[in-house]
């Protein structure tokens, strides 16, 4: 019985194997299927909110921040600059996941050396910082 015990909490070989092939997914299609998940929540009606807020970056959260490259980061940016409203830099702005993103994207672009893609992203991401900040002065506080 203790045997059977020991083999119950020894970890099992068969999981890696049949794991593996799920960890070995072709780079490009990866990211071909990023773009295509997050194209629906870049379109001009898409930033309706909170809602809209949360799927991008869960989205982003699932690629993993740090591996959406800097032509992506600079459609995401430009998208948002360009069509959000109020209501939307707020809502990311109460994102604790989005504001993280900001955060490791602008040290990322500040990090990069000067003749990198990453160092083009700072200005957009210093623009939607800046309007959050101001959406977030717009509206009356609610605590007061």
């Amino acid at each position: 019985m203790a045997g059977g015990l020991s083999s119950f909490f020894s970890p099992s070989t068969s999981s890696t194997s049949i794991s593996t092939p799920a960890v070995s997914i072709n780079p490009q299609a990866r990211k071909d299927k990023f773009s295509a998940d997050i194209r629906p929540f870049l379109q001009p009606n898409s930033f309706t909110g909170a809602g809209a807020v949360s799927s991008l970056v869960s989205h982003i959260d699932d690629f993993g921040s740090q591996d959406v490259d800097p032509t992506t980061r600079l459609e995401i940016l430009t998208k948002i600059r360009d069509n959000a409203g109020n209501h939307y830099f707020r809502a990311w702005l109460e994102n604790v996941a989005a504001m993280d993103i900001t955060r490791e994207w602008l040290k990322a672009g500040l990090m990069a050396k000067s003749d990198s893609l990453l160092v083009e992203t700072i200005m957009p991401l210093l623009h939607v910082s800046l309007i959050q900040i101001a959406a977030a002065g717009d509206e009356p506080d609610q605590h007061l």
